[in-house]
């Protein structure tokens, strides 16, 4: 279907509507007008707006100057879909969250230009719905810069939860998971990227919170990379990437970490310049690297609960320009006296 106009396929155009649409249907849109932007082949922005949608598959397309045309998105009122697959291979999100109830379950979810699963709301507005996404993978393949997951929550009680096997980003310089605001809760057995951080939070108008588990975590250029508001990681494995610069880096807000092992010889473990960082049971491990080490500090606060740090012969396990406090429960390591940090 070619769509030149205001809406998409199944869209309650801005009234009230209570429909569904069943079956095993292949569905595809392209958006084929620069005129037109945020038209979405599934669509619900009327508040008393009640839509469900079951197929086989959902693609949306954009030709050239259609920006923002996706393949669902929930503005308001309650949006039910599941498919197989949902893919947007133009400059639209392939699921797109405002406010309003909304379910989305699919095997696969593949992003490409503005990413896989976005929350936004709109600066001011209280949110009174919740978002939920389950999927065997969410994927974003792109030179580009999109996130395949990303949520930039002006309302700080709005609640978003993202389940998933697989979370990734693969190709340009986008991350997997991107966190700005609101309340996010995602689990999965692996997120990674291939060329940035595999997750990042930061604070924008709200404060942050972001409950994140997963069986482990693949960085680019980081596995996490925090600048503000509050995460809570648990993860068994954190994996280095093949260019990856750090491994965990702390620049800002709040992080509570649970982990096992951590193996750096590209770069340094652990970074924290700002904020604060709590690190539980982790084995940080730069052995195999005579210029990197396990834990690098120049400000913040960081405390280690029984935590192991395995530095290669010449090189400190705590890495600091200036003295430094590390408070330590139950670590063990060598700290070199030269870098003056209090255990």
């Amino acid at each position: 279907m070619d769509q030149d106009g205001l809406y998409g396929m199944f869209d309650d155009e801005g009234t009230a509507m209570t429909f569904s649409v069943g079956g095993f249907g292949e569905f595809h849109m392209t958006s084929v007008s620069e005129d037109y932007t945020f038209v979405h082949a599934v669509k619900t922005s009327h508040v008393d707006s009640v839509v469900t949608v079951n197929g086989k598959s959902l693609k949306a397309s954009t030709n050239d100057g259609a920006d923002s045309s996706g393949a669902i998105m929930g503005k308001n009122g309650s949006l039910t879909a599941e498919f197989e697959e949902i893919e947007s291979d133009g400059y639209g999100y392939c699921v797109y969250w405002e406010d309003g109830p909304m379910h989305v379950t699919a095997k696969r979810i593949k992003g490409f230009q503005n990413g896989a699963v976005a929350a936004n709301t709109l600066l001011g507005i209280s949110v009174v719905g919740k978002f939920w996404v389950q999927a065997d993978s969410i994927t974003c393949t792109t030179s580009d810069t999109a996130e395949t997951v990303s949520a930039g929550i002006n309302d700080p009680q709005a609640q978003v939860w993202i389940r998933a096997l697989e979370i990734s980003r693969t190709g340009g310089g986008g991350r997997a998971v991107n966190l700005g605001g609101g309340k996010v809760y995602i689990e999965a057995q692996k997120i990674s990227a291939s060329n940035n951080e595999a997750i990042k939070v930061s604070q924008n108008v709200a404060t942050a919170q972001a409950w994140i588990t997963a069986q482990k975590i693949t960085g680019g250029s980081k596995q996490v990379l925090i600048t503000g508001g509050t995460a809570y990681i648990d993860c068994p494995h954190l994996e280095e990437g093949p260019s990856q610069a750090v491994g965990v880096d702390v620049q800002g807000g709040t992080l509570y970490l649970n982990s096992q092992t951590m193996t750096a010889v590209n770069g340094d473990g652990v970074t924290i310049s700002g904020g604060t960082c709590h690190i539980n049971g982790l084995t940080i491990d730069t052995s195999g690297t005579a210029t990197k080490n396990p834990i690098v500090k120049s400000g913040g606060t960081l405390t280690l609960n029984d935590c192991t740090l395995i530095p290669e012969a010449t090189r400190n396990a705590v890495e600091a320009a200036t003295a430094q406090t590390v408070y330590s429960n139950g670590s063990t390591s060598a700290f070199d006296a030269p870098y003056e940090c209090d255990i």
